[in-house]
């Protein structure tokens, strides 16, 4: 009203400037001196730059990705929300603007506003104050709040933002965990850069090889080796790492003290988003005991555990490589299967503790028979086998076992007692007897139940009628098994007469065995074969 004074402000196009302009005019009444309206002044004033200003930074406000509102000092009431603040907290303008901030429930705590304003105090800001907010869904997340105590149209406001600081939290979380997994793995882990010069490790590694990373940082991880790595190794290493991005394999470093020992490593190369490499990292493991227990595993497969002689799967595979040398070079090779007499006895009458001794002075002394070219090996029990490599004749292999017998026929003195126990030795030779592994032994085997047969305490070479004598010798164990059970066995009793009054004083029982195709067959043939084989027991009994 220009009676009283006007303010107004606009937009309007000025013609002869040719541009828009935001005005602010004033309106005044000039009167005479009767009080009767002569003219009105009107000033106007260009507001255009601070209008855009302030456009500007309504923009600002709006469009921020942050969080940010306004709230009275003294109230808490909100005046003003962003976009951001609803689409983080999940509250619209209308449901903000008028209420508290303890009425949205935007405190995660009961405590938080109260916390937040102690925390601002007297000071001009407070800047990236890190408190946690609760969404409308009731959901919490953490946030850093800024406030800035402001004064607009004589009201005492705070201008506050916030920004969720959720993936943040996460990736902070990520590299702890990272970093515990890095420090704390059981495994020794180093970093190298892109030029393989060592920037990182962690105390497993330090605790491994008594390096720190002040001794080693800036170095290339060559200054662990040792030299006992083959070179081709490392070539492959490097070809993996660099084609396929990773290795692992077996190394052999040396520690900061000199000791060496072999490590199981694996290496990756680590690439950026753009493929460009960056790192190398590797994890190391002592593999000293684990190589220790592999090796006596190695060594129990191959080798007997009470004598520590070769096996049978050691001497199956030692002997078809000897007859391979053997069949190359045009030599004879001679196996000979050796069984001691009259062990059973010995081990039942005085246990299997002074068997066992037995049977560790009898390798003993093999061993000191034998060249190192030659193959020494128990099967079991009380059977041993040699093989002599490298023979010009047969006649050589006679020589051999002649020596096994004088050695093995020597008593033996077993805690505190003196035993004697003489072997039978059976021998086949290369080529005449056969030219594989398994014929060899089948001969050999043959030949020592022929030396068993002539009186033991000898050794008998393999002929054709020992083959059919061990034919015979294993139909007749099959069938005595079955003798017992089916009846076959029968009793002759024999008196025994006084020859001074002529009176009889008593018998002998004797055992006959009446075989259903064979006949009578002499106690002298299943007699030994019933002891070797244990089925003298049960037919004593019978007995």
């Amino acid at each position: 009203d220009a009676a009283f004074g006007a303010h107004t402000e606009n937009w309007c196009v000025m013609p002869l400037l040719g541009k828009r302009l935001y005005l602010a005019i004033d309106a005044g009444p000039i009167r005479d001196e009767t009080g009767r309206l002569v003219a009105v002044v009107e000033t106007l004033r260009d507001m255009t730059e601070r209008q855009n200003a302030e456009v500007r930074l309504r923009a600002m406000f709006d469009h921020s990705p942050d969080m940010a509102m306004i709230t009275e000092r003294q109230t808490g009431r909100f005046l003003q929300v962003n976009g951001a603040f609803t689409r983080v907290l999940g509250h619209t303008p209308a449901q903000a603007i008028g209420r508290t901030s303890t009425e949205l429930g935007t405190w995660a705590t009961p405590t938080g506003r109260s916390e937040v304003l102690a925390a601002l105090g007297d000071a001009k800001r407070l800047a990236n104050h890190e408190v946690l907010l609760r969404r409308a869904d009731g959901s919490v997340f953490p946030a850093l709040i800024s406030m800035e105590p402001l004064t607009l149209d004589g009201i005492e406001v705070l201008f506050i933002t916030a920004r969720d600081i959720s993936d943040r939290k996460r990736a902070e979380e990520a590299i702890r965990l990272y970093a515990n997994v890095f420090e704390h793995s059981g495994e020794a882990i180093l970093v190298t850069d892109r030029d393989n010069r060592i920037v990182s490790l962690n105390r497993t590694f330090t605790r491994l090889t008594g390096y720190t990373l002040d001794d080693l940082r800036g170095r290339n991880p060559s200054v662990l080796a040792s030299g006992n790595t083959p070179p081709d190794t490392y070539q492959a290493m490097w070809k993996a790492v660099q084609l396929e991005g990773f290795w692992q394999g077996e190394l052999w470093d040396r520690a900061k003290d000199g000791n060496e020992s072999p490590r199981w490593a694996a290496i990756s190369s680590i690439r950026d988003d753009e493929g460009e490499l960056t790192h190398y990292i590797a994890s190391f493991t002592d593999i000293t005991e684990h190589k220790a227990a592999a090796d006596r595993i190695e060594y129990l497969a191959h080798h007997d555990a009470l004598t520590g002689l070769c096996n049978r799967f050691c001497l199956e595979g030692r002997l078809a490589q000897s007859l391979l040398e053997a069949k190359r070079e045009q030599r004879t090779l001679a196996v000979m299967f050796i069984d001691l007499d009259r062990f059973k006895v010995i081990n039942d009458a005085l246990g299997h503790h002074v068997g066992d001794l037995l049977l560790v002075q009898v390798a003993e002394r093999l061993q000191s028979c034998m060249r190192e070219s030659d193959i020494v090996s128990r099967l079991g029990g009380d059977e041993f086998v040699v093989v002599s490599t490298r023979l010009v004749d047969a006649a050589d292999a006679g020589l051999v076992a002649a020596r096994i017998l004088n050695a093995l026929d020597v008593p033996y003195t077993l805690e505190g007692r003196v035993l004697h126990a003489t072997p039978s030795i059976g021998v086949s030779v290369f080529p005449d007897n056969g030219d594989d592994p398994a014929t060899l032994m089948k001969c050999a085997d043959a030949a020592m139940y022929s030396a068993k047969e002539k009186g033991r305490n000898g050794f008998q070479f393999f002929t054709a009628t020992m083959t059919a004598a061990a034919t015979e010798r294993l139909e007749l164990e099959r069938d005595l098994r079955a003798a017992l059970q089916e009846g076959q066995f029968e009793l002759h009793y024999q008196p025994q007469i006084s020859t001074a009054d002529g009176r009889t004083r008593g018998m002998e029982a004797l055992l006959r065995w009446r075989h259903p195709r064979r006949g009578m067959v002499s106690p002298m043939t299943f007699i030994p074969i019933a002891e070797e084989t244990g089925v003298i027991i049960p037919l004593g009994l019978w007995v």
